[in-house]
């Protein structure tokens, strides 16, 4: 089995301006085409506007950007207080953070060779702590979405286990209102990572849940606009009828944020990796 270096590979961005940048690569989106044609999307490391400067770097513009490197040419990833629309009319759209750009990119991402993880193998390496334990535990998510097949690829930035110490069927006894799941699982997460819905790209958290049996499931979180009284909603668990009003009015739109909250289900496998 092959995978994009992720470990080793970066990105070179804006190599025709004064200044270039480098990042990591902080997932692989490769889809197949119903024709069998392939296309890629990489995502660079979020960065900080900033100056090049000896006197002060970093400047008043708040917000945050990443790079898309993809087949369709190269796109800024935009999300921040400073790009908030102050006009309560045009409520903010995904696709009004997620900008082309006429710059180039260059791709240091090769496909290598990598070890498949069986789900034995690699729940045994995450109860112990055998010397040479590392969190380089990387994840493919494979999925079909009409004619098209996705594969993404992207590092497990934090992943869930069951205690080895611990007598897991005394769970509910003390959380009766958790939700019922097998003794032996693995839940990953990483973040941020590329979603393609409707040709734009959306940054997204992703998480799967897989047991011996298999995956489980698998969620995508997006980042997109909120209402400031939805928000409210969110925190209490419960929202109140003014509240629901409130967020459907001016003043709904105009109090906003953008945030990940909007959860997507995929039919998808989830393969857990390192290289070699």
């Amino acid at each position: 089995m092959q995978a994009p270096d992720l470990l080793n590979g970066y990105l070179v961005n804006t190599l025709e301006s004064f200044n270039r940048f480098q990042t990591d690569i902080e997932c692989a989106l490769l889809t197949t085409e119903a024709d069998g044609r392939e296309r890629f999307a990489y995502l660079s490391s979020f960065c900080r506007p900033e100056s090049i400067s000896p006197t002060g770097i970093f400047n008043e513009m708040i917000y945050n950007f990443a790079v898309a490197a993809t087949e369709m040419g190269v796109f800024a990833i935009r999300s921040g207080s400073s790009l908030i629309s102050r006009n309560p009319f045009r409520p903010q759209r995904p696709d009004s953070f997620f900008q082309s750009t006429n710059l180039r990119t260059h791709i240091a991402c090769p496909h290598i060779d990598i070890h498949e993880y069986t789900f034995d193998e690699l729940l045994a390496q995450l109860q112990g702590e055998a010397p040479g334990k590392n969190n380089h535990i990387y994840m493919r998510i494979e999925w079909q979405e009409g004619s098209r097949r996705r594969r993404l690829f992207t590092r497990c930035r934090y992943t869930n286990f069951p205690n080895p110490d611990l007598d897991h069927a005394q769970m509910w006894v003390e959380k009766p209102s958790y939700p019922k799941h097998e003794h032996r699982y693995i839940q990953p997460i990483s973040g941020i990572v590329l979603y393609e819905e409707g040709n734009v790209f959306v940054p997204a958290f992703v998480a799967a849940h897989v047991t011996a049996k298999g995956t489980a499931r698998v969620e995508f979180c997006l980042r997109d606009s909120l209402s400031f009284f939805d928000l409210q909603r969110h925190e209490r668990g419960s929202k109140r009828k003014i509240e629901q009003f409130l967020s459907r009015t001016v003043f709904g739109r105009y109090f906003s944020v953008d945030d990940y909250h909007r959860r997507i289900s995929v039919p998808a496998t989830c393969t857990f990796y390192r290289y070699s």
